[in-house]
C-alpha cells in the first residue's frame, strides 16, 4: 500500500521540482517615471529637474526596444534649450547593468544599475545626471 502511494506521489512531486527559465528582461519590462531627475554640476547647486515641472518616462519592452518621453522646462535655468521630445531606441542588459542606445537624448549610452523596481544612474564623474526611475 504504501508502495503504491509513495509510486503515485513521486511524479507529481518532481514535477514541482523542475526549474523555470525567466528571461532577464522580463524582470524589467514595463512603464517607468523619473522620481529622481538631477543634473549636477551644471551650476553651483545642482538642479531638481521635476521640481521645475520636467519629466522622464521610458516603456521598455521584451524586443529590447524603448520609447518615452523627456521634457526639461526653461524655469530649470540650465542655460539649455528647452526640451521636449518623444524618444524611440534599443537598450542593452548586461547583468545587472541596462544601458540605453539610439534614443537621440541625454540618456544615449548612459548606464542604469538594475534594482528593484527602479532603474538609478551609478555615481560616476562622467555622469552629470542623477536618475532614478521607477516602474509603474
Amino acid at each position: 500500500m504504501n508502495t503504491q502511494l509513495f509510486l503515485t506521489l513521486m511524479p507529481l512531486l518532481l514535477a514541482g521540482c523542475k526549474d523555470t527559465v525567466v528571461n532577464p528582461v522580463d524582470r524589467i519590462v514595463g512603464q517607468y517615471k523619473a522620481v529622481t531627475f538631477i543634473v549636477l554640476g551644471s551650476r553651483d547647486e545642482p538642479v531638481d529637474v521635476l521640481k521645475y515641472g520636467g519629466t522622464l518616462t521610458a516603456k521598455l519592452e521584451s524586443n529590447f526596444r524603448v520609447e518615452g518621453r523627456v521634457t526639461i522646462p526653461p524655469d530649470a535655468n540650465l542655460g539649455w534649450r528647452t526640451i521636449d521630445t518623444t524618444y524611440s531606441g534599443t537598450f542593452t542588459l548586461k547583468a545587472d547593468t541596462l544601458t540605453f542606445k539610439d534614443t537621440q537624448t541625454l540618456l544615449d549610452r548612459m548606464p542604469f544599475l538594475v534594482q528593484e523596481r527602479r532603474l538609478a544612474t551609478p555615481i560616476l564623474l562622467r555622469i552629470p545626471f542623477k536618475i532614478i526611475l521607477e516602474k509603474q
